[in-house]
């Protein structure tokens, strides 16, 4: 047994020496575990648990950092030593950071803060500034991610610390893309990473590159002016004396190729000192650069090694986010059903807000169970070595006898019966178990086909957000099956407010893909092209689904039909286009008192009016024409219906006809002074008992809105 007085002397000669004599990060948590068991329970345990459950932490062994740290923690309030519970509750908040546990993280990093200040460390006090700004910046609360930063980085140049210093410029610039700076993001990247390399810290080198390399990637579509900024550290990544030789026009290629030559520099740096994490990272980042050059199968190939690596390591975020990526790349290929297979991992990912003081509850019910398990083993261990005699080992062989005979027989008892029940009953057996494996199968298609339900209920823009700027409206949608082609979309791009009925080619699962495509396309249309006029958002958004389909090598013309209306909240001004789909609207001329007029029902002079829609659909079609932008006078106490064609086709009624657009135009011409809520019930009940006991042969979509 090793003296207690030379155990703080070895923690400290191994890692001055770490360098010479260990090799690998698995050796030094070795000769770690070992100065654990020499050591008696004093501070110089706890320093030893600390340093070991940051090891952990760096190789992504989360669950026995955790126990370790825990154990740390535990050691340092019996021994009332104020700093080793202060770094025990940093490293414990470090990781549940890492695993994106951050209600957590925060818990334990605040614990950490107040500890240090207790005791004066400034540099312990720097470091949670840093990581409580890190935990905000994951929740996307930038403001406060900044001020917690630039506490940490005050503290920091203040000790001269070096290394805390470049790690605050990279968190920092990240605060200012989010803002919009490029070139105060860009200036502090590159001074991090100047000062890592100074300090040849190779983790943080790997981060840093990383980041630059995003930066590349992120401003590729941004506009000329911003991409001026960087080319003087494209001069630095290729060594181009003559800046003339990069301009705007070869700019985006260089910009790709030196994000890809930044991360294939990384990897390798990340693979030598054996970074999980940042080997995943720079995998992506590659694939990131071929998806841009629209090479997707290059991109898919690197972007499953990046997931593949991220979900050994439990990253969840990073795993989610890769499979966000795979799905788009697998939808420009036109693999739906891979693409498909990646949006159920992605929305599980994202989705798991809905379970997750269910999933922290199990985690630390699991954490505590495994810690008491390692004590109680260890404790076990000790009275083995003190007490072990001769009678007990004699009284263990007889149990073992015993029990070996005991087993011996029921196995032999359990073939006889076994073998009797096989010929007697082998053809129910078998009819059984075909029943079990159609059941089965027939359950994991109900449950995927749910699943995706959810997924397509994402897409589908929350009844408060219409609400928030149309007030008064309803929208009735009944999908035939579980999951619909018919889909409504809703977003609000500065004071224009666009909302729209669609029609996707198919119902069901097929319909509900095509769906996902036209969504995202509608999406892209306004977001990222910035287009608000109503007939080219149509225009763009035909572009998109027809390049979405391109790479098909069969004949694809699935698309939709669509009623897209938008109303400009400032100036009320009203546009519309259509694609198949037309729109109907009622303008209410109260002939005296409002309130009296829509009690009694008195009005004049009411007129249903319907817009044609252009004769195409969103999607392949012969002699394609750009789509009409219809402007429509603001009149108020104005109702507008956007639908689809699924009401007016149902069959019922007493002769089994189809209810068409005509009955249609009645209702709504009867009923539109009602409430819009009132409006709807009369519409889904109309629609019930005309279709009767017939089949509802496809998805209904329809909204009102009362202006």
């Amino acid at each position: 047994m090793i003296k207690q007085k030379n155990i703080t002397y070895l923690f400290y000669l191994l890692f001055s020496l770490s360098s010479l004599y260990i090799k690998s990060q698995s050796k030094l948590i070795d000769s770690l575990n070992y100065l654990i068991k020499q050591s008696k329970e004093d501070t110089s345990q706890v320093l030893l648990l600390n340093a070991l459950s940051s090891e952990l932490g760096n190789i992504s062994e989360t669950s026995k950092a955790i126990i370790t740290v825990r154990k740390s923690i535990s050691l340092s309030q019996r021994l009332n030593y104020k700093k080793g519970f202060a770094n025990a509750c940093k490293t414990l908040g470090s990781i549940y950071l890492n695993i994106n546990d951050l209600p957590k993280a925060l818990d334990f990093l605040y614990k950490s803060l107040k500890a240090f200040e207790n005791i004066n460390d400034k540099t312990g006090i720097a470091a949670n500034y840093n990581n409580i700004g890190l935990a905000y910046y994951y929740q996307r609360d930038f403001d406060n991610a900044l001020v917690f930063y630039l506490k940490s980085l005050t503290l920091k140049e203040a000790l001269n610390d070096k290394k805390g210093i470049a790690n605050s410029y990279t968190n920092l610039s990240s605060i200012y893309i989010h803002k919009g700076d490029y070139f105060k993001a860009l200036d502090l990247l590159y001074k991090g990473l100047k000062i890592k390399k100074e300090i040849k810290n190779k983790r943080g080198i790997c981060t840093s590159s990383g980041a630059i390399s995003g930066f590349f990637i992120d401003i590729f579509d941004k506009s000329d002016s911003i991409k001026e900024l960087v080319i003087p550290a494209l001069n630095n990544v290729w060594q181009i004396q003559n800046t003339q030789k990069i301009n705007l026009k070869n700019i985006n290629q260089l910009l790709l190729d030196s994000a890809f030559e930044i991360e294939k520099r990384t990897l390798v740096l990340a693979q030598d000192i054996g970074d999980k994490i940042q080997v995943a990272y720079c995998l992506k980042g590659m694939a990131y650069v071929y998806e841009r050059e629209k090479k997707y199968k290059e991109a898919i190939t690197y972007f499953l090694k990046s997931a593949k690596i991220s979900d050994s390591i439990k990253a969840k975020l990073l795993y989610g986010s890769t499979a966000s990526s795979l799905y788009e790349c697998y939808v420009k290929l036109g693999s739906y059903k891979e693409a498909f297979n990646w949006l159920l991992i992605y929305k599980t990912i994202s989705d798991t807000a809905n379970s997750q003081e269910n999933k922290k509850a199990a985690m630390k019910q699991g954490i505590e169970f495994e810690y008491e398990k390692q004590k109680a083993l260890d404790l076990k261990d000790h009275e083995k070595q003190m007490e072990v005699s001769v009678e007990k080992e004699k009284k263990q062989k007889v149990i073992s006898y015993c029990i070996a005979v005991g087993l011996i027989l029921a196995l032999l008892l359990s073939l006889f019966i076994i073998n009797r029940l096989r010929i007697t009953r082998k053809q129910k057996g078998i009819i059984e178990l075909q029943k079990k494996l159609v059941e089965e199968k027939q359950k994991e298609v109900f449950e995927s086909i749910t699943y995706a339900k959810r997924l397509q209920e994402a897409i589908l823009p929350p009844q408060d957000f219409i609400n928030k700027y149309i007030p008064h409206n309803f929208v009735l949608y009944k999908p035939k099956d579980i999951v619909a082609g018919d889909f409504y979309w809703a977003e609000k791009i500065n004071n224009l407010f666009f909302i729209a009925a669609a029609d996707s080619t198919g119902h069901g699962v097929p319909g509900a893909m095509v769906s996902v495509v036209c969504s995202n396309a509608l999406n892209r249309s306004v977001k990222e092209f910035r287009l608000t006029e109503t007939g080219k958002i149509l225009d763009k958004t035909r572009e998109l689904v027809l390049e979405t389909f391109e790479k098909s090598t069969s004949d694809v013309k699935d698309g939709m039909d669509i009623s897209l209306l938008c109303i400009d909240l400032k100036t009320k001004n009203i546009f519309w286009s259509g694609a198949n789909n037309s729109l109907l609207y009622i303008t209410n001329f109260v002939s005296s008192s409002t309130s009296t007029a829509l009690s009694t029902g008195s009005v004049e002079n009411n007129e249903l009016k319907e817009i044609k829609a252009d004769k195409q659909p969103i999607g392949k079609t012969d002699n394609p024409k750009p789509f009409t932008t219809h402007k429509i006078p603001y009149e108020e106490n104005t109702t507008f219906y956007l639908f689809t064609d699924g009401f007016a086709d149902q069959f019922g009624g007493p002769n089994g006809k189809k209810f068409k657009y005509k009955q249609i135009k009645e209702i709504l011409l009867a009923n539109f002074m009602l409430t819009p809520n009132e409006q709807k019930l009369q519409l889904n009940i109309l629609f019930e008992k005309w279709k009767g006991s017939l089949e509802q042969i496809d998805d209904v979509c329809i909204i009102g809105l009362r202006i």
